[in-house]
């Protein structure tokens, strides 16, 4: 399963990097898709640590404290729950509206390990915060930095996986990306209060 890990994370990277040979890293047959949920699990533990760094954030720019609402149980399990579900399914409404069903499964399995790629880049943005060597205020400005991340991430996943014009990609991904912040947002104002990027 490492070797397995490694190598996924290896193909985002190249992917990233633009590197013509990155889609070997990426085994897109059924199997592989499924496998590719494996991500959801190797999550959990970077999932937990960016929860704790945006309650502390949350907390110390909060002007009281003492009200403040930070991510319970239920809405940590929720959340993360719907990151890993929701986009099969708008995968799967977006490729069969523009007739691009042989592109679904490579763009299920490419998302699925960049989206575990992001929850570690959010997890090392946010230790030093964590370990008290940065202030809340200096980490809270680099978010514009992994928002960005996160919006190339997912269009170049997109574009790469999907037999299609990269502007169609975009939009998909783009679709996919707005639909999953109002998804986060209105768990987070139900549930907590708060809201993590991935």
């Amino acid at each position: 399963m490492i070797a397995d890990l490694r190598q996924h994370l290896a193909g985002v990277v190249a992917m990233l990097s633009f590197k013509e040979d990155w889609r070997a890293h990426f085994d897109v047959s059924e199997r592989g898709l499924w496998r590719s949920f494996l991500a959801a699990v190797w999550g959990v533990p970077f999932f937990a640590l960016v929860l704790i760094i945006q309650s502390k954030l949350v907390l110390a720019l909060a002007e009281d404290p003492a009200q403040a609402r930070t991510a319970g149980l239920g809405y940590a399990v929720t959340l993360y729950a719907v990151m890993w579900l929701y986009f099969p399914l708008v995968a799967r409404l977006f490729t069969g509206a523009f007739g691009l069903r042989d592109s679904l499964a490579p763009w299920i399995v490419v998302h699925n390990w960049t989206l575990l790629f992001l929850l570690m880049v959010h997890t090392v943005i946010g230790l030093p915060l964590l370990a008290g060597l940065v202030s809340a205020e200096a980490h809270y400005s680099t978010t514009s930095f992994y928002f960005l991340l996160v919006v190339f991430a997912h269009c170049r996943a997109a574009i790469g996986a999907l037999d299609a014009p990269w502007s169609l990609a975009i939009g998909g991904a783009c679709l996919a990306l707005i639909l999953w912040l109002m998804a986060q947002l209105g768990l987070a104002y139900m549930l907590s209060g708060s809201a993590v990027q991935a």
